[in-house]
């Protein structure tokens, strides 16, 4: 490792090396952990106060503990709490847990009995897991990459070994599918104080007995994780903090159970110690340079047996007391200084970044052995920065190599943090090696690109070339191309536009741009075609954060870090952002600038489509972003949607049309207009390629995001082409939504909720006939599934129109309301229904006639009103008249007729006719059996009917 002049900088290890924590087990004395960790926490917020409120999550790469201390790390690193949070729940569990035991520590056989009941434990687990946003059944390792690792110990009953429950996953190492829960339970299962844990097949116990104090396995751990190829983890640790619950001292427990439980005790804090002094031994170098740091209450904890939580008083006034001894207050600060310099999560191969060189104390400052590298890159580094150190390792393990030319690009949606990641790798680059050459280079057009290579070409001191932008390009590429022009690292920024270095005559992608053994070349494009024509497979995709790293930010941007107090809020407020960084960070500023709370901004940014995308619109100061653009959201899609229309016409159109509908689950069959199937094919890549859509159902089924939904809405409003594609919209739904039946519900069962989104999203001061028409048959689907009152909304809105435009006896006025005297109906709303069929019966017998199905359908529900109000003998004489219609037209055994003839055996049983009704019933149930399945809705409940007649008839007992 390269040394630097006493200028006061810390060396790479001080920012990027791996920061450890561990964690003793000792029930209710975790507690005595928890105050010295809230303790330290406590002084690093102080030290960096634009971090706010530090969480152990947001500085330890990997966090391992045991029983109580397994429990506590799952709290602290995979769910995410701070200290306190972790505190006040940590209190709740013991409480619920240890509030009554057993008196026997043995059962009459002499076996081993557990004194607590696993049973609470498992509850009040369950209950710390969902409270903090997750499920029961979440598994503890999930596959998401939270930046901080989290392990716990446990032991397997079967062989006694040790075994660690990881939240990631080792290529080497077999994964144990534990949840959450499960990890919790195993890890924190005492000997004599709880059963044994399940987890599939195989039974595990706390591991107390063989490393309550983990620090073997956390180093074996960070080992295997960041160096197992050789072990050499040393070199790689900026600072190993290791927490004791307190010396319990040695003597029996109260209870005086058998001796085997004392010595069992015994053998625990003795182990501890012992595993403190030989760890001390072994890392004595890194104790003298203030890199490692045991902490553990030496008096006053003697005696505190593991579940005595009524000792919390005792607990917390011994701890500060340990704390405020002279000698801790030293340990402490020489701690938090070490911290403090932590800069991210460690990258996976952080070995090669730190080159596996000696470990120099933090004091120690490095000496350049040469002179710096060009550095042309317009933002500082970003102090919110969060990790990302997934993609940050990717990158390095593309361009890491010495020996050959590399290029790379990072892909994702605009906003998701291309440009960060970036600009991160940069700066980590130039620590490790400040001979490297870095130039950055915004390409958002041509200008901007061409003033970039002027100003590199300066920087280099390219003779005879002036402020001449005439030929800058070629003659930067053959300057940075010749081998003795050292080590570089070109950025191009915002990569979307192939054709600024692409060679026409020869259609090579890239082919203008610099090459050399020594060179490297970073993207950032919103585009994954264009990635993969400009670096082929060599491509790091970046995804929207999870819902932890999201957070984080979000406090990070935030002024006021205790709105996070508010977690329905925040995980609100972070969802209806799509976890999107920019979006976050605009969010944070927009609540800044307005001094608003998380719920006010939510309410705002849900109000309307006009005003989400009013916030989403708004321009915020960000110095990582480009000063003579718009560093909103909207306005960075806006970019991407100008692009697609310049070279994809039809992906253009879909995008268009998949606007005016809900952006989920999107039938592909709305896409299929009139091109071919590899045109269209093509089209969806296109919006796959910007992220801008995802398909799943085995790409039956399209989301488009929710936020590129609403800023393509607003878009094409500023074009003033909203309406027109509205109505292509509507015409196409129209085409495809067949009349609504139970035989052709896979097709229109998927329609529905566009129709319903397109429909809702019209003003209807003056609707087409296609909309009115979908309206109606909208109304009609909602009919059938028993939204009734919808059906109504629908109905009524659909007549309004209609009379409007069409008169009060066009025939579609009055179907729309025949459908809205069902829906008045099926609510129950009889005065209603009665008053609208008596209104609208002489023009129904008018423009359709009698016996037509509209004019039936109305009488029928006439019927139905007289028999719900016992109006029997006027009910019977409509009914009669309806019956004969219905077989006139549609025959004896029509399904229409039938259902006519169920409602008159109803009224002949509702006056006490149950042999008429018998009959009748015995007519329905003949044609139903012959025309419906046995098991089919309606044969059932004629044959209810028909048991009824019998049991009032005596006929059947």
């Amino acid at each position: 490792m390269e040394h630097k002049l006493s200028t006061g900088e810390p060396n790479a290890l001080d920012k990027t090396g791996l920061c450890l924590l561990s964690l003793d087990g000792g029930g209710v004395r975790g507690l005595s952990t928890l105050y010295i960790l809230k303790h330290l926490m406590a002084r690093l917020s102080h030290e960096r106060p634009e971090l706010g409120q530090v969480k152990p999550c947001e500085i330890f790469d990997l966090i391992g503990g045991t029983s109580t201390g397994g429990l506590i790390a799952i709290m602290l690193g995979r769910l995410k709490m701070s200290v306190d949070e972790c505190i006040d729940t940590y209190v709740k569990l013991i409480k619920t847990v240890f509030e009554k035991k057993s008196r026997w520590p043995i059962n009459f056989s002499g076996d081993i009995r557990s004194r607590f009941d696993a049973a609470k434990l498992e509850s009040a687990i369950k209950d710390v897991v969902t409270s903090h946003g997750a499920k029961e059944t979440d598994l503890f390792n999930d596959g998401c990459d939270r930046g901080c690792r989290v392990f716990v110990c446990t032991t397997s009953h079967e062989t006694k070994d040790i075994v660690r429950l990881r939240d990631y996953s080792l290529p080497s190492k077999d994964n144990i599918p534990a949840t959450i829960c499960q990890a919790a339970l195993a890890t924190s299962a005492a000997t004599t104080f709880f059963d044994p844990v399940y987890i599939g097949t195989r039974k595990f116990v706390d591991g107390a007995l063989g490393s309550n104090n983990p620090v073997n396995e956390v180093e074996g751990e960070a080992a295997d994780i960041w160096c197992s190829g050789t072990g050499d983890l040393k070199p790689l640790v900026k600072c190993f903090v290791s927490i004791g619950t307190g010396d319990p001292g040695i003597a029996g427990i109260e209870d005086k159970a058998v001796k085997f439980l004392s010595k069992t005790l015994v053998s625990i804090a003795t182990e501890t110690r012992i595993t403190e002094q030989k760890f001390i031994a072994r890392w004595a170098k890194h104790y003298d340079d203030k890199r490692y740091f045991r902490f553990n209450v030496e008096q006053g904890l003697q005696g505190i047996g593991l579940e005595e939580y009524r000792k919390q008083g005792t607990i917390e006034a011994a701890t500060h007391r340990y704390l405020d001894h002279q000698t801790q207050v030293f340990r402490v600060r020489d701690c938090i200084q070490n911290l403090k310099l932590k800069r991210g999560m460690a990258m996976s191969n952080i070995s090669r970044i730190l080159g596996g060189n000696h470990i120099p104390p933090l004091t120690q400052l490095h000496i350049p052995s040469r002179t710096r590298a060009p550095w042309i890159v317009p933002f500082r580094r970003n102090p919110l920065f969060v990790s990302r150190s997934a993609e940050i390792a990717m990158v390095d393990d593309i361009l890491g190599g010495d020996s050959a030319f590399s290029q790379v690009a990072i892909v994702g949606l605009g906003g998701v943090g291309k440009t960060q990641i970036a600009l991160e790798y940069a700066h980590i680059l130039r620590e490790r090696h400040p001979d490297c050459a870095i130039f950055w280079m915004p390409v958002t057009n041509m200008e901007s690109m061409l003033e970039a290579y002027l100003q590199i070409a300066k920087e280099l001191q390219i003779s005879n070339v002036g402020n001449d932008i005439k030929g800058i390009q070629n003659i930067v590429q053959h300057r940075l191309s010749q081998e003795n022009s050292g080590k570089w690292l070109l950025v191009l920024d915002n990569a979307d536009d192939i054709s600024f270095w692409a060679d026409k005559t020869k259609d090579m992608a890239g082919s203008s741009l610099p090459r050399s053994k020594h060179g490297s070349i970073l993207f950032t494009t919103r585009s994954h075609k264009t990635a993969v024509q400009l670096v082929g497979r060599n491509i790091v995709t970046v995804n929207a954060m999870d819902n932890a790293l999201a957070k984080n930010l979000l406090g990070n941007t935030l002024i006021d870090r205790s709105l996070l107090a508010d977690e329905r809020a925040t995980s609100n407020l972070l969802q209806n952002l799509t976890y999107l960084p920019l979006a976050i960070v605009q969010a944070a500023a927009f609540i800044n600038r307005n001094q608003m709370t998380l719920s006010e901004y939510i309410s705002l940014h849900d109000s309307t489509e006009e005003s989400t995308i009013d916030i989403l619109s708004q321009n915020f100061e960000d110095e990582g972003r480009y000063g003579n653009g718009k560093n909103s959201v909207a306005a960075t899609w806006l970019i991407s949607f100008e692009q697609i229309q310049a070279s994809d016409t039809l992906a253009a159109e879909y995008l268009s049309l998949m606007a005016c509908v809900d952006s989920k689950n999107i039938p592909r069959l709305f896409l299929s207009l009139t091109q071919s199937a590899a045109e269209s094919a093509n089209a969806i890549g296109t919006l796959k390629a910007f992220a801008f859509i995802a398909n799943h159902q085995n790409n039956r089924l399209f989301d488009l995001h929710r936020l590129v939904h609403l800023a393509m809405r607003n878009w094409l409003r500023m074009q003033g082409t909203l309406e027109k594609w509205t109505n292509r919209a509507l015409s196409h739904l129209q085409s495809l939504f067949p009349w609504p039946g139970e035989e052709n519900q896979l097709l229109w069962r998927p329609l529905l909720p566009h129709t319903r989104y397109i429909l809702q999203s019209l003003a209807w001061d003056n609707p087409t006939s296609t909309a009115i028409y979908l309206l109606y048959v909208f109304g009609y689907c909602a009919l059938r599934d028993g939204r009734y009152t919808e059906a109504e909304r629908a109905f009524s809105t659909a007549t309004g129109s209609n009379r409007t435009m069409l008169g009060i006896e066009h025939p579609k006025t009055l179907e729309s309301e025949a459908a809205l005297v069902q829906a008045y109906v099926k609510q129950g709303q009889w005065n209603k229904a009665e008053n609208l069929i008596i209104q609208i019966s002489p023009s129904l017998r008018k423009v359709f006639g009698n016996e037509h199905l509209v004019t039936l359908k109305a009488m029928g529900a006439l019927v139905t009103i007289y028999c719900y109000q016992e109006r029997w003998e006027e009910a019977r004489r409509l009914e009669l008249q309806t019956l004969k219609a219905y077989e006139s037209v549609l025959g004896a055994e029509h399904q229409e007729t039938l259902v006519c003839k169920r409602s008159l055996a109803w009224i002949y049983c509702g006056t006490g006719k149950h042999i008429r009704s018998k009959q009748l019933n015995l007519q329905i149930l003949k044609g139903q059996r012959t025309a419906l399945e046995m098991e089919h809705p309606s044969t059932l409940s004629t044959t209810r009917n028909l048991v009824n007649d019998y049991i009032s008839l005596g006929l059947l007992r």
